[in-house]
């Protein structure tokens, strides 16, 4: 009986920004990178992601002081905007990914959960919460401060050895290894924070 072996596919990831609006306190899904996954020719599971969060509201470390969650969709309509009928992926908090400014966004087990990754682009945005709290300006210079995220190489890690381990590999191997993205990283736009308007009532 003979056997087929499973193509090793290349993922190519495709980030863009999505907008450069302001980030208002308490504010949810605020969107900041829309991006495109597919392979060349096969396809690839796709498990886990860890984004990096950048600007100068983030230079000491404490994302979660101005971050509460960060959210993955699939754009099902491919509209690069979150609406009705995207599809989350899965959402995380930021110091949970290996260091303070990372995050890891598991996808969970199921094949529901996972992603398939095609020959065909598929769009995701990451979107973002604004803690209620977060500081529009920086309290000795008066500058305004900025949120940003960035995708990069890392964000896909891989235990490239040809077996496919869902615990170490983020994105799915074959005997011949599937390769993960070519050496990139991609910064978003840096938003500036806006403190929430609120209402005076006599």
């Amino acid at each position: 009986i003979g056997s087929v072996a499973e193509y090793p596919d290349l993922v190519t990831v495709v980030p863009l920004n999505s907008g450069s609006q302001p980030l208002q306190q308490g504010t949810t899904n605020q969107a900041i990178i829309s991006f495109t996954m597919n392979v060349d020719r096969s396809d690839a599971l796709w498990r886990r992601l860890i984004v990096r969060a950048t600007g100068t509201a983030v230079g000491d470390g404490l994302v979660t002081d101005e971050i509460n969650g960060i959210n993955l969709y699939r754009d099902a309509n491919s509209n690069y905007n979150l609406d009705a009928a995207d599809v989350f992926v899965g959402s995380a908090v930021f110091n949970t990914g290996g260091g303070f400014q990372l995050a890891k966004i598991e996808f969970g087990a199921s094949t529901s959960a996972v992603q398939r990754i095609l020959s065909a682009p598929s769009r995701y945005l990451l979107t973002l919460d604004i803690n209620d709290t977060a500081v529009p300006t920086d309290p000795v210079t008066g500058d305004p401060r900025t949120l940003g995220l960035i995708l990069e190489t890392e964000s896909f890690p891989q235990l490239q050895n040809g077996i496919d381990e869902p615990l170490a590999d983020s994105i799915s191997e074959t005997a011949l290894p599937n390769k993960r993205p070519e050496p990139f990283t991609f910064v978003s736009a840096l938003h500036t924070l806006d403190a929430r308007t609120s209402e005076l009532t006599d």
